[in-house]
């Protein structure tokens, strides 16, 4: 069993226009889009100005289009494709981050994810989107759960909030009460760029305070050259958190450039195993369409052989931790049975 404990299939009207301005800056900062797995990081050329080298104005119309996935095809052609068997989907409160309301609001957003849920029975689960800092966020986030069948909630803290900051608690409740996970994002900031209240020592104090709630770091920390040795220091007393790995893996597929960073992370994964306990740890690769199937589809054969794999540099991986790590984690943490 395989279970993606984290993709995305976002409906295009729920981007503020702000966050797609910063997107288009982001862009206009990188030359013809910046670097992608498999390609080599670009250099402007010398008359170039200092940047940034587009003009965002021009890049507009063209953020956030292929990210979008209203009907979840993209995301289940990748996963027919790729041997993936369920899926956790991540909902996304982008309003108040922004400063302004989306077309398509968060309420919407939650209650979409339920209708994917009908069309894809088994195979689809999600967590539901709400901004703390909105009035109504946990009867949003209860709503979600109660209506729509969110089996978790998500909060964003790259948004600009942190997550041991009192506001954050009716939303803690809701999950306690419904016995829910909370899912927060941790490692860097998105594209609203706060990285601070991302970093992993943030959600100490929430899951102490609230020691039944089961609290995911989505992205361990920001990857291979993230800050997850801070997971490893609060875990030695602070048995409620767990890990998904989306975005990890990006640098260990070999490329033109280098031979890839595979035994790295195997090596860091072993210390996660070690220190964490395999329970804890869970595949993810942050799925959008515009993801190369080729780096997902390696980094998913590397849990499909995990034992094997792992051999080969000297680390002593089980079957039944890969199945744990791949798949069975994500099916307990979020009841995706």
């Amino acid at each position: 069993m395989i279970v993606d404990a984290h993709v995305h299939s976002f409906v295009f009207e729920e981007f503020p226009l702000a966050m797609r301005w910063a997107f288009a800056n982001n862009w206009g900062w990188m030359v013809n889009g910046g670097p992608r797995p498999g390609r080599g990081p670009l250099i402007p050329a010398p008359e170039q100005r200092r940047g940034p080298f587009r003009d965002p104005a021009a890049v507009l119309p063209r953020t956030s289009v292929r990210s979008s996935d209203a009907d979840g095809s993209e995301l289940f052609a990748y996963m027919d494709k790729l041997g993936v068997d369920k899926c956790i989907a991540m909902m996304v409160d982008w309003g108040i981050a922004w400063g302004e309301q989306a077309e398509f609001d968060i309420e919407e957003v939650n209650a979409h994810a339920g209708v994917l849920k009908k069309k894809y029975p088994g195979r689809y689960y999600f967590c539901a989107g709400a901004d703390p800092r909105r009035r109504m966020a946990a009867d949003i986030a209860e709503k979600a759960i109660r209506d729509h069948g969110a089996s978790g909630i998500k909060l964003l803290a790259a948004h600009g909030f942190s997550p041991d900051d009192s506001i954050c608690n009716p939303i803690y409740e809701v999950a306690d009460a419904y016995q829910v996970p909370i899912v927060i994002h941790t490692g860097s900031g998105d594209v609203a760029a706060y990285a601070e209240p991302a970093q992993p020592f943030r959600i100490e104090k929430p899951a102490k305070l609230f020691p039944q709630v089961q609290f995911v770091m989505a992205h361990a920390a920001g990857g291979l050259d993230g800050n997850w040795r801070e997971i490893l220091i609060m875990k030695s007393t602070i048995p409620n958190i767990a890990v998904d790995l989306a975005e990890w893996q990006y640098p260990i597929m070999p490329s033109h450039l280098d031979n890839g960073r595979e035994e790295e992370f195997l090596h860091t994964l072993n210390i996660l195993r070690r220190r964490m306990g395999p329970h804890n740890i869970m595949f993810a690769t942050d799925f959008t369409p515009d993801h190369s199937l080729d780096v997902d589809g390696y980094f998913i054969d590397i849990f499909k052989d995990l034992p094997a794999r792992g051999k080969k540099f000297g680390y002593n991986f089980s079957e039944e931790e890969a199945e744990a790590m791949r798949g069975g984690n994500a099916q307990r943490i979020f009841g995706a049975f």
